[in-house]
């Protein structure tokens, strides 16, 4: 790999576009609507749209035909023939019982209650009563609390918190919310959420995947942790639909971790990302000559990541670009970092961004005509609102907090991919983008996609919920991790019904929004 020089960091303006309509405003909290530094409203999660991406403004394509998008460069069958007997539909809306009001009687002075001896006697005689019902009532109360504080003292190791928390010396019980500030940018823990029993593994599970092509056939592979820490990797080939299993490298238990692999056109290379125990962050790169493993040079560099940092890869590499290795993570002190590797090692540089300790990260390559690839870094701020940082060709730096998108809880993981195919021309207009491009994030009730089309660059869906990845009460889910990768193939760790956890996989349809279900990764019983 040749080297290439700094990235450089200067601040940009940050660009605000409205959203659509219907959309919720953030609560108002002491009397003021929570703001922005530039004393605009943010959103809730409810919002679809609240921000375009940093891609050409002279390009606004006010008209355009909105056409499918025909993905040639992939085939429907390249995952596993496992399929599911039925789809998840998307959750039920909760059904609305009228019921009727119950006036209560207005007392007047009119009507108070003159008593008479005998009704003071009886009045006595119901003191006893209630006096007796209180001591008893006291008694009950205090042994029902005792059993409760017992039981959870005696469960608490086999309770999980929501997919994406993480513990913390700040937080309070798991059912409750915090009430002291936040010492950092850990994102206060406003909205009590049920917490889901782990069947195998008291710590997080999380998923990456590449995609690429091989003698014209797509291949996926797909990497994930057994219980004792042990990174494995589930290779599918479109020519077979079979998933063979082999392991990479041992890591920190329940640690991020993520793949990439190189582009078409280039020497085919894979690289996995990785922490030990002691929070050092690796690499582990594939080399197809010897079909072997190879440790990288990260580790010599002594990056520590936080302790729950997420981690996310790709390579950068076209016509005017470097051929390099781009990482990000948040260091020990849950600053946003990037690393590119330069012909004389790692560089690392600081992206001067507020962002909320322990958020999803996820890297994703832009084409540009006659330029170097865009690098697209997406992350959540601490308003918990999805955002992006770019670095740019023509300025030869990074466009902070270039655009943000809309609400989501914290913490939860973010996936992003692009096509390998690309768009040059719109009619007679020179574009040069990529066909599509997919970003993922979780929510409570599934997996929520946001589609770029390259066609009409700009998001041509935001906040979808397709129903193959949701959850939904005939279909109950807990959706962990996700991954996606640029064949449209995405993968989410999720437990159903208490059951083993399992990697469920889908594949984009052909108008590049809706998704459907393509069966589960075979990875055996190492979840048990």
């Amino acid at each position: 790999m040749s080297g290439h020089s700094e990235l450089e960091v200067v601040n940009q303006p940050f660009e605000y576009y409205g959203p659509q309509q219907h959309d919720k405003f953030s609560p108002v909290v002491d009397g003021n609507r929570q703001i922005d530094e530039n004393g605009r409203p943010y959103y809730q999660e409810e919002t679809k749209f609240i921000g375009m991406p940093v891609f050409p403004a002279e390009l606004p394509f006010d008209s355009y035909n909105q056409s499918p998008i025909a993905l040639s460069h992939r085939t429907s069958s390249n995952l596993s023939a496992q399929q599911y007997s039925a789809c998840s539909e998307a959750p039920s809306s909760p059904a609305l019982h009228n019921a009727l009001l119950i006036q209560q009687p207005v007392s007047t002075e009119k009507e108070a209650i003159v008593y008479t001896e005998d009704t003071q006697r009886k009045r006595k005689v119901w003191k006893w009563y209630i006096l007796a019902g209180v001591i008893a009532l006291i008694v009950i109360i205090g042994a029902v609390v005792g059993g409760v504080v017992a039981s959870k003292k005696k469960n608490v190791a086999t309770v999980d918190r929501i997919p994406g928390s993480t513990e913390s010396s700040n937080s309070s019980s798991p059912t409750t919310s915090l009430t002291n500030p936040p010492s950092s940018n850990s994102p206060p823990s406003t909205i009590t959420a049920s917490l889901a029993s782990s069947t195998v593994a008291p710590f997080q599970r999380n998923v990456a995947a590449i995609s690429y092509q091989s003698n014209n056939v797509n291949n996926s592979r797909v990497y994930y942790q057994d219980n004792q820490g042990n990174i494995l990797e589930a290779h599918n080939s479109a020519s077979s639909g079979n998933w063979s299993i082999s392991s990479v490298v041992t890591a920190k238990n329940g640690s991020s971790f993520a793949a990439a692999v190189t582009m078409p056109q280039n020497d085919f290379e894979i690289t996995v990302l990785y922490s030990d125990s002691n929070n050092l962050l690796h690499d582990i790169i594939y080399d197809a000559a010897s079909n072997s493993w190879k440790e990288g040079t990260l580790s010599s560099e002594k990056y520590i990541i936080s302790e729950n940092s997420s981690v996310a890869i790709m390579y950068w590499q076209c016509k005017l670009c470097s051929n390099t290795t781009i990482i990000a993570f948040q260091d020990a002190n849950n600053k946003m970092q990037v690393g590119n590797l330069t012909a004389s090692g790692w560089d690392l540089t600081q992206i001067m961004v507020d962002v909320v300790d322990n958020t999803g990260l996820a890297l994703q390559p832009f084409y540009r005509l006659n330029e170097a690839d865009q690098i697209n870094l997406y992350y959540q701020n601490p308003s918990s609102v999805m955002t992006i940082s770019a670095w740019e060709y023509p300025t030869q730096a990074w466009k902070l907090d270039a655009a943000s998108y809309y609400s989501f809880t914290f913490n939860m993981p973010i996936a992003s991919s692009a096509s390998y195919s690309r768009v040059d021309f719109t009619g007679d207009v020179e574009t040069g983008f990529e066909t599509w491009g997919e970003t993922l994030v979780l929510s409570r009730t599934g997996i929520k996609t946001n589609t770029y089309s390259g066609n009409i660059n700009g998001w041509s869906a935001m906040g979808s919920h397709p129903s193959a990845m949701a959850n939904s009460t005939q279909n109950p889910k807990v959706f962990k991790s996700i991954a996606v990768t640029a064949i449209g193939a995405a993968f989410a760790v999720v437990e159903i019904d208490g059951k083993a956890d399992e990697i469920e996989a889908y594949q984009v349809k052909d108008d590049a929004i809706n998704w459907d279900t393509a069966g589960t990764v075979d990875i055996g019983d190492v979840w048990g």
